[in-house]
């Protein structure tokens, strides 16, 4: 079992909605998805993670949901059967956490049922009948006491040492990793990413090989573990929906060290970028293309505007955002 909270100060419990003493409105809060919104339209990422609010999702989509609902499913038939259940009770306990969260309203809505509940029920089973759970095992983490299974872990890394913005804010990236597994054979602890696509495999490269998602998720096991990485590989279980032929496909990849220094050389680059916007409180629009999920940007009126007081303003309204909260417990990491 890993422990939280006990390795040299680097993961520390902490009151909640607090972290190293800081509460949500003195962090701006990055994660991989928004690093890729702020390369995407910087304007967008001013909305989303530097006022006291936060917006409303409104965009993510049918497919976002029914990816969860998987892994939701997933996760609690997986937790159950390390807890000691019997595969037919894990699978009522992950088809009820499935059902659970599945989008239903949205399913109603839609035409094309790739994504549909017969075929993601499809998935879902081939999900827990793959073998690649038989060659890993969940590990435990002790959160103020409490054991948990490493499932749908919290993460934030403060950037301290990069400094404070003008207005005595502190850059945060966080994220959440789906597993935390530790390979039965070698022994080895590894970061398990799942991932819900309807592109073919020879395109699997493209959308993994260079991402930068899972080194975050190494430097949490970093972390975990006491000692450097050296070297890093990065396991995706990627869920494959097709009309035709749905399929699980396992993806690994080997990240040097040479490859996790060019992440954090990027990494850095873009938090000075980002420093440079919120302290001049200017921050570019996207050259047009203000869509996604087919739909029109959330603030695409807003927008228009560069008067803050009249985004703050917008911002309280309770139909647009809600106040920024942290989740219950996290693994904190400062650097």
């Amino acid at each position: 079992m890993i422990e939280h909270g006990i390795q040299g100060g680097s993961l520390l419990p902490g009151k909640r909605q607090e972290i190293f003493g800081l509460t949500p409105k003195d962090l701006i809060i990055t994660s991989h998805s928004i690093d890729n919104l702020f390369d995407y339209c910087p304007r967008k990422f001013e909305f989303v993670s530097t006022y006291t609010h936060k917006p409303v999702d409104t965009e993510s989509g049918y497919a976002a949901d029914v990816g969860t609902a998987l892994h939701r499913g997933t996760q609690a038939w997986l937790m159950a059967k390390h807890d000691g259940a019997s595969e037919e009770d894990a699978r009522i306990v992950g088809s009820w956490a499935f059902v659970s969260s599945f989008p239903w309203l949205a399913s109603e809505r839609i035409t094309n049922q790739t994504r549909g509940f017969e075929n993601a029920c499809m998935i879902l089973d081939m999900c827990w009948s793959h073998p690649f759970w038989d060659e890993w095992e969940l590990v435990k983490i002790r959160v103020d006491g409490e054991e948990r299974w490493a499932v749908e872990v919290p993460w934030v890394l403060i950037h301290k040492s990069f400094g404070p913005t003008n207005d005595g804010r502190y850059f945060a990236t966080q994220g959440t990793v789906d597993f935390v597994m530790r390979n039965r054979l070698s022994g080895k602890i590894c970061s398990i990413d799942m991932k819900t696509t309807i592109y073919e495999r020879n395109l699997s490269r493209a959308l993994y090989k260079y991402s930068g998602q899972q080194v975050g998720y190494g430097q949490v096991v970093e972390a975990l573990l006491g000692r450097v990485i050296e070297e890093l590989t990065v396991y995706y279980f990627v869920a494959r929906f097709s009309s035709t032929e749905p399929s699980i496909e396992i993806l690994d990849f080997v990240k040097t060290r040479e490859d996790l220094e060019d992440y954090w050389l990027d990494k850095v680059d873009r938090l000075d970028r980002m420093m440079h916007m919120v302290n001049a409180q200017r921050f570019v629009r996207n050259n047009g293309g203000c869509f996604s999920y087919n739909y029109e940007c959330q603030f695409f009126d807003i927008c228009g505007t560069r008067d803050r007081s009249m985004v703050e303003a917008w911002f309280q309204d309770t139909m647009n955002a809600v106040p920024r909260t942290h989740p219950d417990w996290w693994i904190r990491l400062e650097i």
